[in-house]
């Protein structure tokens, strides 16, 4: 693994690991920023095709992150 692969799979998951330690309404605003930030990025980015491969990684872990936060807070709270 790179570090640019490494750093890429860190910024995709830590909004769902803070988002563990917030309310659910706290952890729902910040998955919701987090997830609108990467969409303006990803529009940003998205023509350049070296850039693909990382944005496309950096959103799968996002969204299977942001599931694990869901069933957290589901099941705990």
């Amino acid at each position: 693994m790179t570090k640019q692969t490494i750093l890429t799979i860190i910024l995709a998951i830590i909004p769902s690991y803070l988002s563990l330690f917030c309310s659910a309404q706290g952890a729902t605003i910040l998955l919701c920023v987090t997830t609108m930030i990467g969409l303006i990025i990803t529009g940003a980015l998205s023509d350049e095709h070296k850039l693909t491969d990382k944005l496309r990684l950096a959103w799968i872990l996002h969204l299977l992150s942001v599931c694990g936060a869901v069933a957290f807070h589901n099941i705990a709270g």
